[in-house]
């Protein structure tokens, strides 16, 4: 992945969140755009952000950007669809 597209997916709006698919099949949540920053050699992804306002992460793992594969989009929303009752 090229640090211009990563910049596009987390400029879009509305951002969507979406997950970051390594080499080694891990994936890593990007639940709001400003977990990722970018540094000289790759990015730095924030993990446990529990809010857009939040600024504190439970950790955090530094990836170049050879290391990821690709993205992986989900639908849009945090919580299943309910079914009308019929």
């Amino acid at each position: 992945m090229t640090r211009d597209e990563l910049r596009a997916e987390l400029a879009r709006d509305p951002f969507q969140q979406f997950k970051l698919v390594l080499n080694d099949k891990r994936r890593l949540e990007v639940p709001y755009a400003h977990v990722v920053v970018f540094v000289v050699d790759g990015v730095l992804v924030f993990k446990g952000i529990s809010s857009p306002e939040s600024r504190v992460a439970k950790s955090f793992e530094f990836l170049t950007l050879d290391k990821i594969a690709g993205i992986e989009r989900g639908r849009s929303g945090g919580r299943p669809r309910r079914r009308k009752a019929s």
